[in-house]
């Protein structure tokens, strides 16, 4: 239920008079529509979208927007294309209480495997994760999920451990660490759950030094881990462990600035 800063980041360069779109924003094309090279009705056309074409706001002029569509990216006219409709996942919520205080992170990888289709309970996954003995949660669970223990031990699983879980039942799951808000977004609008390790309730992190693998880090004591399940312009929409509603709406803007200060560390389930 903790976590370790990162280097790890993905920025979104925006040039010249272009004003960034709203936070992993998604377009539908309303007509058949030229993808060109530049904004200005005289730019090349790179390819003719079809209509209902999802694309990708990255940035925008007052006329024109920047986009994704699927690998490339180009320009589109503004006024013929509509912001995309709200996504929710339908996952479903499981409490990680009484049993396990600490077990966000399984808690929250047992809702999003199940919505994949799979039936699985929280205890028999606690039992699947990897441990680390030398109370490192780069290699496994640290301490133990079923009861808060001292403060020097760092109670969490990262992803690049909680992931060979992960795979065992959904192999095309990977580490998302470092993902951007636009790929968080593009990820759930594909209907894929993703595993966000942010703050308790959304507020300020709070850090303290703890040690394992030799080293001394700065670390948020405070991380919590959920699934963001939904999104549309304003909000993101998650469904949390120790939450007792099914779901609930995060703006944009506080989902990022959590999802920034425990070091952008996730996991996407596909």
């Amino acid at each position: 239920m903790r976590n370790r800063l990162t280097f790890l980041s993905a920025l979104l360069l925006v040039s010249g008079t272009s004003v960034p779109v709203g936070a992993a924003q998604s377009y539908v094309t309303q007509d058949r529509l030229n993808l060109r090279a530049d904004d200005s009705t005289s730019a090349k056309i790179l390819t003719v979208l079809p209509k209902g074409t999802r694309i990708e706001g990255l940035k925008e002029t007052k006329s024109w927007l920047y986009a994704e569509a699927g690998k490339r990216r180009g320009w589109v006219y503004k006024a013929y294309v509509r912001e995309a409709e709200r996504k929710l996942l339908g996952v479903k919520h499981i409490s990680q209480l009484p049993e396990m205080p600490m077990g966000c992170e399984i808690t929250s990888l047992t809702m999003s495997l199940n919505y994949k289709g799979h039936r699985l309970d929280k205890m028999s996954m606690a039992k699947q994760m990897k441990y680390s003995s030398r109370f490192d949660p780069t290699e496994g669970f640290s301490g133990s999920p079923y009861r808060i223990q001292a403060d020097h031990i760092y109670q969490s699983i990262f992803p690049q451990a909680l992931i060979k879980t992960a795979k065992k039942y959904r192999k095309d799951s990977s580490v998302f660490t470092g993902a951007s808000s636009v790929m968080i977004e593009r990820e759930v609008r594909k209907g894929n759950p993703v595993i966000a390790y942010v703050t308790y309730q959304f507020k300020a992190p709070v850090k303290k030094t703890y040690r394992f693998n030799g080293k001394a880090m700065r670390l948020v004591e405070n991380m919590h881990v959920l699934v963001v399940s939904g999104v549309d312009r304003q909000y993101f929409y998650v469904t949390d462990p120790i939450d007792t509603h099914s779901r609930y709406a995060v703006d944009k803007t506080t989902f990022i600035k959590r999802f920034d200060s425990t070091g952008r560390m996730a996991l996407v389930i596909r």
